[in-house]
């Protein structure tokens, strides 16, 4: 009897144990479906275009992230089918891939204004070609675009070296008699070094090359000066048979010309500073310094080789120098920020035009259209824009010779006024 009741009671065990056993898998099971499916959903809402391999804009990085972290446990596979774990690592590597272009861009900015010492061309060929993995247009363009800005900064930086080094080497080696276009070009140059350690390099040097050319300048003017004294006095005191010489009266014309400029600026009460004067009778482009109640020329006097700009006066807006592949220049009448130059105008407008003429370009002119405007000084009055530039006779333009304009642009700045006589 007591045998049979314990075999009774073994019976009973072994069906309890059965059951929980059941139970257990059960839910177990039921889990492991409710996991793949939620896994799949959530992969799926992370794809623009899962055929492509394009993320959406937004992805959830930091989910995918602990995702990657989960998946690193020995669980993984306990919890997850093989399609899902597929998805999944696929997800995580476009993911991360995205996250070290965001990284990698971010070290390649020393600052808003210049490159890190670490960036070469190699760096910056690689990282452009791991861009091309991410399919999301929209992430791609933002990432191209500040690498695009990184290899202009790096680019113009090389060329600003090549230009100083050999010009600054014959200077000290051969004390070189410097010309107003070497020091002009070199201070041009010295600006559109982008690197924080390279510009505290050259910028001492830059300084002293001229330093050393003002100082040649003015004992050279301290010479003409004596010379011209002379020459008037001679001509003062020659009889009256004698005749001119035409470089006497070039000295004349000269000082008239300059004295008739100041007059103009005056009775059109320009009381700036420092002004950038346009003789359109003459042709000629002068950058001129008000001393007291008149106007004295600060440079030598530009030839203009073609001009089509209404009298008066205007601001610089903006001295442009190798701007972004998304620089812009505003040209629809009656906006507040009309005539003004943006960096990156695809805020502004996502229309894209291939308008070389920035008189017929609406709402914006880009400038990547005409390569003649890469290098130019923007100017406006708030009804009408127009550049300075070398290379381009458009309407509203002041045609210089290249050189003039390197000179030019080492020489003014922002907000300086233009007045056109």
């Amino acid at each position: 009897m007591k045998l049979k009741n314990r075999f009774i009671l073994i019976l009973r065990r072994s069906a309890y144990t059965i059951v929980i056993i059941a139970i257990f898998l059960l839910v177990g099971s039921v889990v492991h479906v409710s996991a793949n499916v939620a896994t799949q959903k959530f992969i799926n809402s992370q794809y623009q275009n899962k055929q492509q391999g394009a993320l959406i804009t937004n992805a959830q990085l930091t989910r995918i992230q602990h995702l990657q972290n989960w998946s690193q446990k020995d669980r993984w596979a306990l919890v997850f089918n093989q399609r899902t774990q597929k998805g999944l690592t696929r997800l995580l590597f476009l993911a991360h891939n995205r996250q070290q272009n965001d990284q990698t861009i971010r070290r390649y900015y020393d600052g808003r204004f210049y490159y890190a010492n670490q960036v070469n061309t190699t760096k910056l060929d690689q990282t452009d070609n791991r861009l091309l993995l991410e399919r999301n247009q929209t992430i791609y363009q933002r990432q191209k675009n500040h690498l695009d800005q990184i290899r202009i900064w790096y680019d113009q930086t090389q060329d600003a070296v090549k230009f100083l080094r050999p010009l600054l080497r014959t200077y000290h080696q051969e004390t070189l008699t410097l010309s107003f276009e070497q020091v002009s070009q070199a201070n041009a140059y010295y600006k559109l070094i982008k690197n924080r350690r390279l510009k505290q390099t050259w910028q001492p040097q830059v300084a002293d090359l001229t330093k050393t050319f003002r100082q040649q300048q003015k004992n050279q003017d301290a010479t003409k000066r004596a010379q011209e004294k002379a020459e008037l006095a001679a001509l003062k005191n020659a009889p009256l048979s004698q005749s001119y010489t035409p470089a006497k009266v070039t000295i004349l014309d000269s000082f008239k010309a300059m004295d008739q400029a100041s007059q103009d600026l005056m009775n059109n009460h320009v009381n700036a500073t420092n002004v950038l004067f346009y003789a359109s009778a003459q042709k000629t482009l002068t950058l001129m310094q008000r001393k007291g109640d008149r106007y004295t020329a600060a440079s030598a006097a530009m030839a203009v080789q073609a001009s089509s700009i209404a009298s008066g006066s205007y601001k610089i807006a903006k001295v442009v120098t190798n701007p972004p592949s998304t620089a812009g220049i505003v040209t629809q009448p009656g906006q507040d920020n009309f005539g003004q130059y943006v960096a990156d105008a695809t805020n502004i407008s996502s229309e894209t035009n291939t308008e070389t003429d920035f008189n017929q370009a609406r709402p914006i002119f880009w400038l990547k259209n005409n390569p003649a405007f890469q290098t130019a000084i923007l100017f406006n009055n708030g009804s009408t824009l127009g550049f300075i530039v070398a290379g381009s006779t458009l309407n509203n333009t002041i045609t210089i010779s290249s050189g003039d304009l390197l000179s030019l642009i080492s020489s003014v700045n922002d907000g300086i006024t233009l007045y056109v006589s």
